[in-house]
């Protein structure tokens, strides 16, 4: 998964440089994603279930670490079940980092910071990257049509070779 997420990040910072184009150099088209993106939060905090899937195209590929992938109607029971558990409350909030954009595809870089309580007392707090894939819709709406996420962030090369740590 992660060797995905690196090559589709090469792939943009290539796309980028290619056509003179820097993460953030359209203004307009990162505002464009991150309002899409703060729609959903928006939608999701609430358990809206339509407006949490209308980020999605139909022909969704979701890959999440750890779990086998996901189309618009698994995505959608998923939060259909979490919406439904009333003795959880789940609370999303995110930076964009770099959007990078050629012809109709535009990619996010996103961080994602989740809080979940239950009955009442936070149980879990969660950081999380994505890759994220948009493309219009008939209507030119952008919607997410493929991402990749993970919940292991990279660390150091001293810690991954077990360096630094004591015992």
């Amino acid at each position: 998964m992660h060797k995905f997420a690196s090559c589709l990040l090469s792939f943009c910072i290539l796309v980028s440089t290619m056509s003179g184009a820097h993460a953030k150099a359209n203004d307009a088209d990162f505002k464009v994603i991150e309002k899409r993106f703060a729609d959903w939060t928006e939608a999701f905090n609430r358990r809206d279930l339509e407006g949490s899937c209308a980020l999605f195209s139909k022909e969704i590929r979701a890959d999440h670490q750890g779990v086998p992938t996901e189309d618009w109607q698994t995505m959608r029971a998923r939060f259909q079940k979490l919406f439904a558990d009333k003795s959880r409350d789940y609370k999303y909030r995110f930076k964009l980092i770099n959007v990078y954009r050629s012809g109709d595809l535009a990619v996010g870089r996103i961080t994602w910071y989740l809080t979940v309580t239950k009955d009442g007392k936070q149980s879990l707090e969660e950081e999380t990257q994505s890759m994220d894939v948009f493309k219009p819709n008939k209507e030119g709406v952008w919607e997410m049509v493929d991402f990749v996420s993970f919940t292991e962030l990279d660390k150091p090369d001293a810690e991954k070779n077990g360096a630094g740590k004591s015992n």
